[in-house]
């Protein structure tokens, strides 16, 4: 039962999104972000080039250098899956990300940032990508040689 009802509001969340406020009267609302939407993230992600078993243990120079390098791609990301479509992708990302650096705290870019992978359902992408491997190998082979007509 508990359960069910977990499941019932994980799909209320991805169907009518998360708001996040930016201010007193401002605020974003992240839905569940569709495949085009998160390859467009991921190109992003992999652009930055951040090698994630080096962020633990750094110093704070370190993370300022580190925040420095990714601090604009960290907030493109956030307008990619806010903004959502490949219009609108194309055309505005630069202009919602500049404008996201200048309101949002590093507070609130933390947020959004679990809140897309929490949203985005990578999991179950690697689910599926681990389901149809898995199929491939399963699926039955024709060893025989090909019968030729004459």
């Amino acid at each position: 039962m508990e359960n069910t009802i977990e499941i019932k509001a994980a799909d209320t969340l991805l169907e009518h999104g998360v708001r996040v406020r930016m201010g007193k009267r401002r605020s974003l609302v992240f839905r569940q972000p569709r495949i085009g939407t998160l390859l467009a993230i991921s190109k992003e992600f992999l652009k930055m080039g951040v090698d994630i078993e080096k962020l633990d243990g750094g110093s704070v120079e370190e993370a300022h250098r580190l925040f420095l390098q990714n601090g604009r791609a960290m907030a493109r990301i956030a307008a990619i899956g806010w903004l959502g479509s490949r219009i609108k992708i194309r055309l505005l990302t630069s202009i919602v990300s500049r404008h996201l650096q200048w309101r949002l705290t590093p507070q609130q870019l933390r947020d959004i940032m679990l809140l897309l992978v929490t949203l985005s359902g990578v999991q179950d992408f690697t689910n599926t990508i681990r389901l149809v491997q898995t199929m491939t190998l399963t699926a039955p082979k024709n060893l025989s040689p090909e019968e030729s007509g004459s």
